[in-house]
């Protein structure tokens, strides 16, 4: 078998692990297999080398297109074919960084793990490549091979896929989810407080696999981040595989990803507490598909709004749909330039504030705006 056609085989069989919120093709699988567009997390965005050592695999997902039993074409890469081909696309200036997985093979964990290090080995210390690494962890993997991983990598990540126990073992038989992959994630978060990690580490669920609730994430979120020290979670939208137990499974809508990815940000960026961000679920412990979480906060606590723009803090703009961090800042830079602050609110728009979303929530200088044509606009 040639290169080319494994990497057909794993770097298609690499598509579901996600690399960052934007990971993938406009056009849907890429036209050279195995490369994918990322945001690095600076924000840049750069073409990825994302693939499989091996799409061979002992553990039995019940979601996994690679899960033990099921019939598809195997392919396994050796740590020289891995760095042969990422040397070859990076010199046709096709690819800048790279993200390396792999099924747990024949071999144990460690053992498997041990070829995703070597290629990652031989690129830093043999080729002086100094771009972009982020390398997978595998459930069940020893301390020694995730501590030399992280000499190399600028990111590691291990999936929990589940939020909690009784979920993952809906999954899976073969993992199990405190030993083999919550104890790894805690010695990564070890290395990463030595700062072995520079870009730190991060995790993936798959949304809607094992009937767990928004609620069951976002607590699970919640957890990772405060004690784990994580620096990102991805959210993965179940999509049912032919010959797996969960074929028949339906498909979770992409925008239920979306929406979590909405409170991870009001999370993570907006300074929300978890008890905030619950109060956008409904009595069954699942987001609004059809309408922010922001909104949804809002509706339900009337008694905070309006917001007067020229007199509220940082924290408090942060409430208001269509107003995120950078439009806070740069409403309360615009009051501090002039001393009467905010004269307008056709004002705002500039300020990347996006007002039909604002307007049933502010006001200015006490004045609400009962109607879109008060903003002069």
């Amino acid at each position: 078998m040639s290169l080319f056609e494994k990497l057909s085989i794993l770097g298609t069989s690499a598509e579901y692990d996600v690399c960052s919120a934007w990971c993938g093709n406009s056009k849907g699988r890429p036209a050279i297999p195995g490369v994918y567009h990322s945001k690095l997390p600076n924000g840049k965005s750069i073409s990825i080398l994302k693939t499989l050592m091996t799409n061979e695999c002992s553990n039995d997902c019940r979601y996994c297109m690679n899960r033990a039993g099921r019939k598809c074409g195997k392919a396994t890469f050796t740590p020289r074919e891995v760095t042969d081909i990422f040397e070859n696309l990076k010199g046709k200036n096709i690819i800048q960084g790279l993200f390396l997985s792999s099924g747990l093979g024949k071999k144990n964990p460690t053992e498997c793990m041990e070829n995703i290090v070597e290629a990652a080995r031989i690129l830093r210390v043999e080729k002086k490549f100094n771009g972009y690494i982020h390398l997978k962890v595998l459930p069940g993997a020893d301390y020694s091979i995730i501590r030399e991983a992280a000499h190399y990598a600028d990111r590691l990540s291990i999936n929990l896929e589940a939020p909690n126990s009784s979920r993952a073992r809906e999954l899976s038989s073969v993992k199990e989810f405190r030993s083999d992959v919550l104890r790894r994630m805690s010695w990564i978060s070890g290395l990463e407080r030595q700062g072995l990690i520079k870009s730190g580490h991060t995790t993936q669920f798959v949304v809607g696999a094992s009937g767990e609730s928004d609620l069951e994430l976002i607590r699970a979120s919640s957890w990772l981040y405060e004690k784990m020290r994580l620096r990102r979670t991805y959210f993965s939208a179940f999509e049912p595989v032919e010959e797996t137990p969960l074929a028949t499974h339906a498909p979770t809508p992409k925008t239920r990803a979306h929406r979590l990815y909405q409170c991870d940000f009001l999370a993570r960026d907006y300074g929300w507490n978890t008890g905030m961000i619950e109060q956008a679920l409904d009595d069954y412990g699942f987001l609004n598909l059809n309408e922010d979480p922001k909104a949804v906060f809002a509706k339900k606590n009337k008694d905070l709004f309006p917001v007067d723009v020229n007199a509220a803090d940082y924290r408090t703009l942060l409430l208001v749909p269509g107003i995120g961090p950078t439009g806070a800042k740069r409403i309360i830079e615009a009051r501090k330039e002039n001393g009467s602050g905010i004269e307008t609110l056709r004002q705002l728009p500039k300020l990347g504030i996006i007002i039909n979303r604002a307007r049933p929530f502010i006001e200015l200088n006490g004045n609400r705006q009962a109607s879109i044509l008060d903003f002069g606009m």
